[in-house]
């Protein structure tokens, strides 16, 4: 296995000026020349809002650069990976995406949702006659497979389209023979001619999830928050900027979205779902998040955040607790928007917005660097020798209650 202290060089993306931070934005398929304009479409994934998105951003200003239009796609990727979720998560991010897509509605923004999982992607971006397909970020390993399966399939039948990924973790990141293999023999048609090179899918990323891009945090599996915690301090201040205004984008003239009927939709998708009931108290959507983080009624930063660094850790006071999750975890609302708005009110309680931010990007974004570097993340395999040595040694231990 290659050393993953090393990073792949990104490849250069289009030029002209973009809002987006270079180091964000890399090709994974570079079209070669002489495609023709057409189109952009932002594969969404993890980052389910219309604001403070890096990744709709940067297809935004794609799209504008060539006076071309712009559309909004979302795949519901098949089990076991997000359809094997309960009832609870399912209702909660189907609501999240009705919400989203009538607000892209009001935005003149076609929101097409594919039931068929990402091998729709392809499909879709030919029938659009797409020029450049963006997608946004996820460390783990079904949205990888997905993003490969479809650079790969773009790769063979569509030469011309640029394929970019905001922040798309690739298996450079675990490190794995057959991608470096892949990335050298790129190389070396590169520099010594081939007549291959147009299907070739060029590498790039762009992360619209983490304030740091995890590459650029680390390019490295970190051992500890320490470690990782001095590399993300020395660069926050080049990433952690206000978002600009999303650019201006000619008008969809193409296919048009089918008509979601999300009741039928949500009977389909929870048909199958262990039926755990929705909570009451915590609403979908990009307004109620901006509302649990900023909200006059009972807005943490503006109502709560004195107490959070005494009382996160009490299970007796669940009001000390930010109740952002939910919201972080579907996209809703930024890191970023968090972070920034924090930073904002940190002269009222200095403490526990320090508490609160370390959490937020050192914590939550060091999670992102274990899956992204761990190829066995999800497998006690993966844990570090000491985690192991340490469930090893305390196996046949005598416990009052055992758990299943």
């Amino acid at each position: 296995m290659p050393p993953t202290t090393v990073s792949p060089s990104p490849v250069p993306g289009p030029a002209g000026p973009s809002p987006v931070h270079p180091a964000r934005v890399r090709v994974l398929h570079q079209d070669c020349g002489g495609g023709k304009p057409g189109p952009v479409v932002y594969w969404m994934l993890r980052d389910q809002r219309l604001a403070d998105n890096w990744a709709l951003l940067h297809a935004a200003n794609l799209a504008a650069s060539s006076a071309a239009p712009l559309a909004v796609a979302f795949a519901l990727f098949p089990k076991p990976f997000l359809l094997s979720a309960r009832r609870r998560q399912l209702e909660f991010l189907l609501r999240g995406l009705r919400r989203l897509a009538a607000d892209a509605a009001a935005r003149r923004l076609p929101f097409f949702l594919l039931t068929g999982g990402p091998a729709e992607i392809p499909a879709l971006v030919r029938r659009l006659g797409a020029s450049t397909l963006v997608a946004d970020f996820s460390p783990l390993r079904p949205v990888r497979e997905a993003l490969d399966a479809v650079v790969g399939d773009l790769g063979r039948d569509a030469p011309g389209v640029a394929v970019h990924q905001v922040s798309v973790a690739l298996q450079f990141a675990s490190g794995s023979q057959e991608s470096w293999n892949v990335l050298g023999e790129f190389y070396r048609n590169f520099f010594y001619g081939t007549d291959k090179l147009e299907s070739f899918v060029a590498f790039t990323q762009v992360d619209a999830h983490n304030v740091v891009p995890v590459w650029a945090a680390s390019g490295k599996l970190e051992y500890s928050a320490k470690t990782f915690r001095s590399k993300v301090s020395k660069v926050m201040d080049e990433y952690l900027v206000e978002f600009p205004e999303l650019p201006v984008v000619a008008l969809w003239d193409r296919e048009q979205p089918e008509d979601i009927d999300w009741e039928a939709l949500s009977d389909w998708v929870c048909s199958e779902a262990e039926n755990v009931p929705e909570i009451d108290w915590c609403e979908p959507g990009e307004v109620a998040a901006m509302e649990a983080l900023l909200g006059s009624k009972d807005g943490f930063l503006t109502k709560r955040i004195k107490s959070y660094e005494n009382d996160r850790n009490d299970p007796t006071k669940p009001q000390a607790l930010s109740g952002l999750s939910p919201y972080l975890h579907f996209g809703h609302i930024s890191a970023q928007r968090c972070a920034l708005e924090a930073k904002k009110c940190r002269h009222l309680s200095p403490k526990s917005v320090d508490a609160f931010l370390e959490e937020l990007i050192v914590r939550r974004e060091l999670a992102d660097n274990f899956c992204y570097y761990q190829p066995h993340y999800d497998s006690i395999s993966g844990a570090w020798d000491w985690a192991k040595k340490t469930l090893q040694d305390h196996a046949a231990d005598k416990r009052e209650h055992i758990y299943t």
